[in-house]
């Protein structure tokens, strides 16, 4: 049941993702004609979603800090 309910939200996740996305995309589109001259207008310029970042490689420190909240060895 597990596995239903994880596909179900992954899918959820994706389709939400996706309306932002489009939703930017117009905006960017929209915009077009408005951008000064010489300077390219870029998605991100309009919105940031957090699935945008690029995040670090994890550091042997991250992996002692996330161990000791754990309690793993």
């Amino acid at each position: 049941m597990s596995e239903i309910l994880r596909a179900w939200s992954d899918k959820e996740d994706a389709e939400y993702k996706d309306r932002w996305e489009r939703t930017r995309f117009l905006a960017l589109t929209a915009l077009l004609p408005y951008q000064k001259k010489g300077k390219r207008l870029r998605p991100t310029d309009i919105a940031k979603f957090p699935w945008d970042s690029t995040h670090d490689k994890t550091t042997s420190d991250d992996l002692e800090r996330i161990s000791a909240l754990f309690g793993e060895d």
